[in-house]
């Protein structure tokens, strides 16, 4: 990827991915030329909005870049799979690949740390008894039943005190939405002297 990113600069494409689809009638990408590769912040952007589940079908050659960049979206559905030489097991690897990325549920949301919100999850998967910290369940099969607590905070008195946030699945169009109302003054310091 480095190199194809040096080939780029050394062509002259600069101008950084808008993230929008260029593809003509035939299925041919347009921008090539004009426009660099899209950054990982991107594709993670781009996946997150729509609620994407991923599948990288490579070659065995690539197989371990692709698996580096699948870690490199922590919080989206993603899996690597080995295209045969002849291409002649893309369904049986599609098929393989969403078993195992619907086998997995990792928990997101629209929170934004750096805004003074702060949220921690904790999950009870297949054999837990308890409940742990972690947004993620894996090992799960159709009927299987998982328990998800979330904890909100502020960490201070943000400026936009009421807000929409948004909690669900990665790769699912099912988020719980909840209205948020920041209060940064309670009536509890005034019982205190009493």
């Amino acid at each position: 990827m480095l190199l194809k990113k040096r080939i780029h600069s050394l062509a002259g494409v600069v101008v950084p991915n808008d993230g929008k689809c260029h593809l003509d009638t035939r299925g041919y990408y347009t921008k090539s030329l004009e426009q660099d590769y899209p950054s990982i912040a991107l594709l993670h952007q781009k996946i997150k909005e729509r609620k994407a589940n991923l599948i990288f079908a490579v070659t065995e050659k690539n197989k371990q870049l692709y698996r580096q960049l699948s870690e490199a979206l922590p919080d989206v559905s993603s899996s690597v799979g080995v295209l045969a030489d002849d291409s002649r097991n893309i369904v049986t690897l599609i098929e393989d690949e969403y078993r195992k990325i619907s086998q997995k549920i990792i928990m997101v949301d629209n929170a934004n740390a750096t805004q003074g919100i702060r949220l921690s999850y904790r999950s009870k998967c297949l054999s837990g008894r308890a409940l742990k910290e972690t947004n993620v369940c894996d090992g799960i099969k159709v009927g299987d039943e998982v328990t998800f607590e979330v904890t909100l905070e502020a960490t201070h008195c943000v400026k936009q005190r009421d807000f929409a946030l948004r909690i669900g699945p990665s790769g699912l169009d099912e988020t719980l939405a909840v209205d948020v109302h920041v209060q940064c003054d309670c009536d509890c310091q005034l019982h205190v002297s009493d």
